[in-house]
């Protein structure tokens, strides 16, 4: 592990365990921290400037979400991401999205999608200066914005940890997948966005599920191509 990558305490959390949490969680989001590295209690709690113990809560926590395997004498490892996660993540979002689309469909003045506009606009900005990391970034507030406008709270919240975990794929992929899509994807967005203002109920949900199907069949794409 390059012992170089996670910073130092700088930020006021009220405990070390929540700076490690957040450090480690950040790393793991960004693929700082690859899918597979291996997380050893001496190491990270040598590179944190922290005893073994936040680093140990830490690591629970982060197994509670998915982010790290833990198995007794083998230590822990940040989660593979496979091609049969990707599909259940997708397929997940897609439903969710599907059913927020809908309400918002259904319940959204114009005045209501101002803030849907904005996030759309920038990402119009983005693809002129060729800023794809700017890009990929409201592409996810695009979509949660969407669970916003659907006035469901739980919904909402689902939503938006369905997308934290998408945002990992994201970054561990953004070259090989994003760069090739970003163009469809755009203009995915704009029928998308296209509908609500319609109040188009039918046609939100169909340009959602193929967004999200065509955006899956990108990742399997490249993933079978590596053999991963």
């Amino acid at each position: 592990m390059n012992k170089s990558k996670l910073p130092s305490m700088n930020k006021p959390y009220k405990t070390k365990q929540e700076w490690v949490y957040s450090t480690l969680k950040e790393a793991i989001q960004s693929c700082t921290l690859a899918p597979g590295a291996r997380l050893t209690l001496d190491d990270l709690a040598e590179q944190l400037n922290v005893s073994r113990v936040p680093v140990r809560e830490a690591l629970l926590q982060l197994q509670i979400e998915g982010l790290v395997d833990m198995a007794p004498h083998a230590g822990a490892v940040v989660s593979p991401i496979s091609l049969d996660s990707i599909y259940e993540l997708f397929m997940i979002l897609e439903e969710l999205e599907v059913l927020a689309g809908r309400a918002a469909a259904e319940n959204t003045s114009l005045k209501d999608l101002k803030d849907l506009e904005g996030i759309l606009a920038g990402m119009e900005e983005a693809i002129a200066d060729g800023d794809v990391e700017r890009w990929s970034k409201l592409n996810t507030e695009f979509h949660g914005e969407i669970g916003r406008l659907s006035g469901m709270p739980f919904l909402q919240q689902i939503t938006e940890k369905t997308l934290e975990r998408w945002d990992r794929v994201r970054y561990c992929y953004l070259a090989e997948v994003l760069h090739k899509r970003i163009s469809q994807a755009q203009e995915e967005h704009r029928q998308i966005y296209a509908a609500l203002r319609k109040g188009d109920v039918k046609t939100v949900e169909q340009s959602l599920r193929t967004h999200n199907e065509n955006a899956l069949n990108a990742y399997r794409a490249f993933l079978s191509e590596e053999g991963q």
